[in-house]
């Protein structure tokens, strides 16, 4: 994980979102394939952002926002050989 918010970021975002609940399993600087035990070998996941909304696109909208004001950034580690 190249970039992830601290718990004080977190907490700005979850405050600047009425309703939003936020829950990272990754922190900066952790290589994120090192995950791999804890999933089902098809998808990963290294946190939840649960929105709520009006509608589909209102929620789609708004966790859109929210995962921009994060500020999440992951990017391809490099191979160890």
């Amino acid at each position: 994980m190249h970039r992830a918010p601290d718990a004080h970021e977190q907490q700005a975002v979850e405050a600047a979102h009425p309703g939003v609940l936020v829950w990272l399993e990754c922190a900066t600087g952790e290589i994120l394939d090192d995950f791999g035990w804890l999933e089902d070998g098809q998808s990963q996941r290294y946190g939840i952002v649960n929105v709520g909304g009006a509608s589909r696109s209102d929620v789609a909208q708004r966790c859109e926002q929210v995962c921009s004001d994060l500020g999440l950034r992951v990017e391809p580690c490099e191979e160890v050989s």
